[in-house]
């Protein structure tokens, strides 16, 4: 399971993926943190994960708390269960964020991503 990267961008250490020079943030009374993951039905150790962020709900993590975010990924597919909700996009998204996020999270990524 791919928690490293959700859990780098809930800490604000990510520029937003596709942000312009020009984007701006104001503080607010209150912050939401905004937890991404990098998952797939081909993955046999995605289940748990995707369970633990549909539990967030239930945890008092509602949307003014966390934003969830779930990408399914295509580099499973090779193993002949397709995935129907992955985009190549997705997996590179999650490479340029571990590429982005220098050594501390490239290592973080390494140690607790599977990938083929």
């Amino acid at each position: 399971m791919c928690v490293a990267a959700g859990w780098a961008l809930a800490m604000n250490c990510l520029p937003p993926a596709g942000a312009k020079p020009y984007c701006e943030s104001h503080n607010t009374a209150r912050r939401v943190a905004v937890v991404e993951l990098f998952t797939s039905e081909g993955c046999n150790s995605c289940p748990p994960a995707d369970r633990w962020m549909s539990s967030l709900p239930s945890q008092d993590f509602n949307a003014d708390r966390v934003v969830p975010l779930a990408f399914h990924v295509d580099y499973w597919d090779y193993l002949g269960w397709r995935d129907r909700f992955a985009q190549a996009s997705f997996s590179a998204r999650q490479r340029a964020q571990a590429d982005r996020g220098g050594d501390v999270l490239q290592a973080l990524h390494a140690s607790l991503c599977i990938k083929p």
